[in-house]
């Protein structure tokens, strides 16, 4: 996991960096959601997250002026990615998005020149909410433990 979501970004970048020689370029990153606010279950997939998330940070005061850098957030999208995660069926984080409406914001965002996209405002929304009520994070990482549980006994009885 780390492979992909943390050495492929960073070895690529370099290489782009090389690639361009001083020409302007345009380098995107899904940092993804996961990567600011952890999820119960997805461990080391939030960990790889949070790596790309303290690069972007640190990257950006070192960014070449010919470059720009836009990192993508996005929530759970409806891939194929919890299917190859367990080989039992689990309920997918809420809320979920589509990859066409990730795509379609990450487009739109990287042609205004934005340094970051949250392809869903609810996300935003909440990051509000649960700075000014802890609670209601709280309330959501635990309906979240439950569907953890709910796996480990599935998983338990197969």
């Amino acid at each position: 996991m780390f492979e992909t979501n943390v050495y492929s970004p960073i070895y690529s970048y370099q290489k782009y960096v090389k690639h361009l020689n001083g020409r302007n370029g345009h380098y995107s990153i899904t940092v993804s959601a996961i990567g600011k606010m952890a999820m119960p279950g997805f461990t080391t997939y939030s960990a790889s997250k949070f790596a790309m998330e303290g690069f972007q940070q640190g990257i950006r005061f070192e960014l070449p002026k010919n470059i720009k850098l836009t990192c993508l957030y996005p929530i759970a999208t409806d891939t194929n990615f919890f299917a190859a995660a367990n080989e039992v069926e689990f309920e997918r984080p809420f809320p979920i998005q589509s990859p066409k409406v990730v795509t379609r914001k990450m487009v739109k965002e990287i042609e205004k020149g934005k340094k970051s996209v949250n392809p869903s405002f609810l996300f935003t929304l909440s990051g509000a909410l649960f700075t000014i009520l802890p609670p209601v994070k709280k309330i959501y990482l635990a309906l979240e433990k439950a569907s953890l549980r709910d796996l480990f006994r599935k998983s338990e009885n197969t």
